[in-house]
């Protein structure tokens, strides 16, 4: 896991305009973690992905068939780049949709996700 962070460390801070991450709580890091291995969760939508670091340890805990959904307007500096990082590395299990989460969000209330994590808003 830790070079996945150290990757998107990298892109965000030589952006000029980093923020906080999952990282500084390892307690969070470890409940995502125990979540993900005790239920069968299959599809993820995931509101705020900011550097990619939540999205990071989803995706390192997801079996190879399954999907996590991001939603998130993508407008840090360093937003298509940590989306280009985290495309490369888990191509076939990651959905970038690029919109207003207020408006992107309710399209899929078809019970498409079995977990929704919400880190962020729009609006």
């Amino acid at each position: 896991m830790n070079k996945h962070f150290n990757k998107l460390d990298d892109i965000t801070i030589n952006s000029g305009d980093f923020e906080g991450h999952i990282d500084s709580s390892r307690s969070k890091i470890n409940f995502i973690q125990e979540i993900m291995q005790i239920y069968n969760i299959k599809n993820i939508a995931e509101i705020g992905f900011n550097g990619g670091h939540s999205t990071a340890i989803f995706l390192q805990n997801l079996k190879t068939e399954n999907v996590l959904s991001s939603f998130d307007l993508c407008s840090y500096k360093y937003s298509n780049d940590a989306v280009f990082y985290i495309k490369k590395k888990f191509s076939n299990n990651f959905n970038i949709i690029r919109e207003d989460s207020t408006v992107s969000v309710p399209k899929y209330k078809d019970g498409s996700f079995d977990l929704t994590l919400i880190d962020g808003g729009h609006y």
